[in-house]
């Protein structure tokens, strides 16, 4: 699979299907509401808007309390439809999002064991609960941003979790909506990359949380763009379904800029069919970091591009 991927790179194509144009998603964090809906409508030119430089968007409204799925606090009824129908009407997929962050959780906030709570210790009523949330709302779909910020999982962390993605798996293609899932791209944490082949044939997306850890100039076997694409393959993923994640908070990161970092990005998802994540559309969680690209709109002409690559 290296190979191929090589190939891919020298101009060789892997793919053995065409592919229309490929993936860019974005979260909506649920502290950032009116700000990620005025961020979708943010020109770039030609009449188009940043909306136009994506193919689906993630609200990330949902998270497990006492093992079952609930709505943050923050977030009304009215925020979940309005942005639906403001993304409906711009050709997006909608997938709700759930993530496992805490208020008065220490450090960045998210917890695991609560989150095992759900998809491990009540999996079949939280599988329900999702599937039902979808049907509610319409939805395409689901993407886990569940995480663990502390290494130390068990094969048992693992398996749960894994038995979790393929059950959630199996429930949405059924209905014809998809899964995808936020990855650590290195091998700490979790879920991170070593996970990959229990579930990487089974999910619709998966996306690489590299963000400032993958770039440019990564040195080593799994900190470039490229890399991360061929460990997925590896995995037994469709390359096409790969996104490598991209933060808004970083101006410069693994020695190049970050409009460097996108050109980069942009190539490796020219050759192989790959594509990218956003974190996040609101610009507000760190104000004082935020590169200015992205309000001047120059970043998102870059991610424009990849939306726009047809893939050989």
């Amino acid at each position: 699979m290296r190979a191929c991927l090589l190939g891919c790179l020298t101009g060789v194509s892997c793919l053995q299907d065409p592919v229309e144009a490929n993936t860019v998603m974005a979260w909506v964090p649920a502290y950032g509401i009116r700000a990620s809906a005025g961020a979708l409508a943010m020109p770039l030119g030609g009449g188009r808007t940043v909306a136009e430089a994506l193919s689906r968007i993630a609200l990330q409204f949902w998270i497990p309390v006492d093992g079952n799925l609930a709505v943050d606090q923050r977030v009304s009824e009215s925020d979940v439809t309005d942005l639906i129908l403001l993304a409906r009407q711009k050709n997006l997929q909608v997938l709700l999002c759930v993530y496992n962050a805490y208020a008065d959780a220490p450090g960045s906030g998210f917890s695991w064991d609560r989150a095992k709570s759900a998809f491990a210790d009540n999996r079949g009523a939280f599988i329900q609960q999702l599937i039902e949330e979808t049907r509610k709302y319409g939805l395409d779909g689901v993407e886990l941003d569940i995480e663990s910020e502390r290494d130390g999982l068990t094969v048992e962390d693992r398996s749960d979790y894994s038995a979790f993605v393929l059950e959630l798996a199996r429930r949405l293609h059924a209905e014809g909506k998809i899964i995808t899932l936020s990855s650590f791209p290195g091998s700490w944490f979790g879920p991170n990359r070593s996970w990959w082949r229990d579930w990487a044939s089974m999910v619709d997306g998966v996306q690489s949380m590299g963000y400032s850890e993958v770039g440019k100039n990564g040195t080593q076997d799994w900190d470039n763009y490229a890399a991360q694409i061929s460990f997925w393959i590896e995995a037994g993923g469709d390359p096409r379904k790969f996104l490598n994640g991209v933060s808004v908070y970083f101006r410069s990161w693994k020695g190049s800029s970050a409009q460097e970092n996108l050109d980069a990005l942009g190539a490796a998802a020219r050759t192989t069919g790959s594509g990218a994540a956003i974190w996040e559309l609101s610009l507000h969680a760190h104000p004082q970091e935020l590169d200015p690209g992205w309000n001047d709109s120059s970043n998102w002409a870059f991610i424009e591009r990849i939306r726009d690559i047809r893939a050989p």
